[in-house]
Parts: structure tokens; C-alpha cells; sequence
């Protein structure tokens, strides 16, 4: 896409918000929710863009008061309405067009848009054609590239991450790409009776060292669900892909709401990666490479706009330990090796 034929931002932030002050109020469900000191306030047109969005966010605190960011969604076949044209030029079956400039971040997919705008009057717009056409992934960690932009000018940062801990020993924050084993550690460490604060996006205040939760979910990978179900709590609830293009996703509420919490501080940054021996085993590594497995990634899945989290990113590595983690073909021996990780770096501190 070139420069000459990139949309004007303000104009697409317009024209959406005022098709969203022309749906009926009293149609649409209203949540307000607490993530960190932020509170979101989410207002969704269409019960099957609700089911789609509302469960895999349900369970986090009620607002604490402070700032207030809005999300305004909605379906366009529930709604009656129609994307704008300047938005239907830019959807390509090959790719995901990305925009931003000095107050806007624009991403346009197959059946959705989402726009987000700050500093002043902050808030974030997101549309789909048919709720029931969204990606199987949406319902597990729905809206992240509206969430991102918002929280990140009040020092919040959604990240490619996974967090768990315990009581007295505080959290990790388990990095790692795609595969290297973030997801069966967390869900094996929750069936272990770990705390649980996010399993592929969690948000981090790097300054406060603290992870807090955003979504009730998990993913798993079919076929590694079939070989060795005993990693996945008993009380989760699995929801496959119905185009078995997708992992499955794990709903871990209402069964495990005592498991699941709020907030942890982070004691640790860990990185993942899977070994080929029977036991986790764990090291310390130096900062950079921990910030190498935690950066790449939250940086290409959840552009920021002008609020870059590198730079918060490299702090949260500088002051906390840095660990990695090799994760054995033994899935009772992962939780141990994390707490031993974690009673180490406490008497080492």
C-alpha cells in the first residue's frame, strides 16, 4: 500500500464513530472492567459478537476507579449497518493491511476492522461483517490490537507472554515463540494448582514488576491434546476450531476461578523452549537473551502506535532475573522446576 492511496485515519476514526452513535443504546450489552489501575469500558451490538468476545474476558475485577478507555463494538449484519467504503478498499485476502499515524492505529483483516485512538478522548472501534465469520482465535484473545494501543500511554504493556506463580514465590513471566512450550507449562502448572494470571497474552507494568490478566483462556494444540491430556486441567473446558485450522481453545472458567487471579508481581522472565530429554531443567541467561524471546514477537503481533513497549520491555529484563527454562517430555516435573527456579532466586536476591 502505498503512501497516495493510505486512508486518511481521522476520516475512517470518524466515519466509524459515527455509525457507532447511531446504534441503539438499549440494544447493546455494556461491561466495565478493571486491567490493572485502567478501567475499560466495553460496549458490544450484537449477541453473537457478545458470545464471541464477553467469556474469554469474564472474571476480571470490577473498576477501581482511574482512567477510563472505551471500546465500542459491533456487527454489522446485526446492526444493519455497512463498513465504509474507504475501509472496504482496503481489505486483501493476503494480507492484513496495518496503519497508523500521530493519534490512530488501524488494522483492516478479512471480516474485521479495528481503529484505535489516543492520547486525548482515548478509545478504540472495533466492526466485523457477520460475528459469526470470526476466526476461531478471536474468541480466546479478542480485541488485542484495540486493548494494546489503549493501555500502553498508562504504562501497561499486553504482551506475547504466559504468567503463573505461587503464593509467598510470586510469578513468571514465560516467553518464547510459537511453540516452545509456554502454553503446557502454564496449563500443566494450573492443573498443579499454580495461580494463574494468562497463558499467550498477559498485560505487564514493566516499572511495578506485576503481570495482570486479561483473558480466562488457554490454546492447545489438538494433536499434542490427544498424545498427553493429562497436561490440561480436568475442570477446563475445550472449545476446538470447527475449521480445524486453529488450536483449541481452553475456557478455564467457571471451573477453575479459585486458580484464577488478578495480578502477580513478576519474579522471573523465563524463556521456553522444549528439550529432548525427560526432565525440566532450568538456567540463568543473560537479559538480552530473555528480551530477545519476549520482544520479536509482542512487537509484530500487538503494534503499539508511537507508544513503542521496547523500552519497557528492556527494563522489566534488567530488573528482574532472567531464566531459561527446558521443558522435559515429563509433565509432572514442570511445576517443581519452576517453584525450585523461584525458591533460588529468592534466596539469592
Amino acid at each position: 500500500m502505498t503512501q497516495r492511496s493510505a486512508p486518511s485515519l481521522t476520516e475512517v476514526w470518524q466515519q466509524l464513530l459515527t455509525m457507532s452513535a447511531g446504534l441503539d443504546p438499549a440494544a447493546a450489552t455494556v461491561v466495565r472492567v478493571g486491567v490493572g489501575h485502567v478501567t475499560c469500558s466495553i460496549t458490544v451490538h450484537g449477541a453473537a459478537l457478545a458470545d464471541a468476545i464477553l467469556p474469554a474476558i469474564s472474571g476480571l475485577p470490577a473498576p477501581s476507579g482511574g482512567t477510563t478507555v472505551e471500546l465500542r463494538l459491533w456487527d454489522h449484519t446485526a446492526t444493519g449497518t455497512t463498513e465504509p467504503l474507504d475501509v472496504q478498499r482496503l481489505r486483501d485476502p493476503s494480507l492484513i493491511p496495518r496503519f497508523l499515524d500521530d493519534r490512530h492505529t488501524l488494522r483492516v483483516e478479512r471480516t474485521s476492522t479495528t481503529i484505535t485512538r489516543v492520547p486525548d478522548d482515548p478509545g478504540a472501534l472495533f466492526t466485523c461483517d457477520d460475528a459469526r465469520d470470526l476466526p476461531h482465535y478471536v474468541r480466546a484473545a479478542p480485541l488485542p490490537h484495540a486493548v494494546a494501543p489503549l493501555l500502553a500511554p498508562h504504562g501497561l504493556h499486553l504482551m506475547h507472554a504466559a504468567c503463573v506463580g505461587l503464593p509467598g514465590l510470586g510469578g513468571v513471566l514465560l516467553t518464547g515463540r510459537g511453540g516452545s512450550g509456554k502454553s503446557t507449562t502454564a496449563l500443566t502448572c494450573l492443573r498443579d494448582g499454580w495461580q494463574y494470571v494468562g497463558d499467550d497474552y498477559v498485560v505487564v507494568d514493566p516499572a511495578a514488576a506485576t503481570a495482570h490478566r486479561l483473558y480466562a483462556t488457554g490454546k492447545v494444540d489438538p494433536a499434542h491434546l490427544a498424545q498427553r491430556p493429562q497436561f490440561l486441567p480436568a475442570a477446563a473446558t475445550v472449545a476446538p476450531d470447527p475449521s480445524g485450522n486453529d488450536k483449541s481453545i481452553a475456557m478455564l472458567l467457571p471451573g477453575l476461578d479459585a486458580l484464577l487471579v488478578h495480578t502477580l508481581p513478576v519474579r522471573a522472565v523465563v524463556r521456553c523452549r522444549v528439550a529432548h530429554q525427560t526432565a525440566t531443567t532450568w538456567r540463568r541467561i543473560p537479559a538480552g537473551e530473555a528480551l530477545l524471546a519476549l520482544a520479536p514477537s509482542t512487537l509484530l503481533q500487538l503494534p503499539t502506535g508511537r507508544a513503542n513497549p521496547l523500552a519497557a520491555m528492556a527494563g522489566l529484563v534488567r530488573d528482574v532475573p532472567t531464566c531459561e527454562l527446558s521443558v522435559g517430555t515429563e509433565l509432572d516435573g514442570i511445576s517443581p522446576a519452576i517453584e525450585a527456579m523461584l525458591t533460588s532466586l529468592r534466596a539469592t536476591s
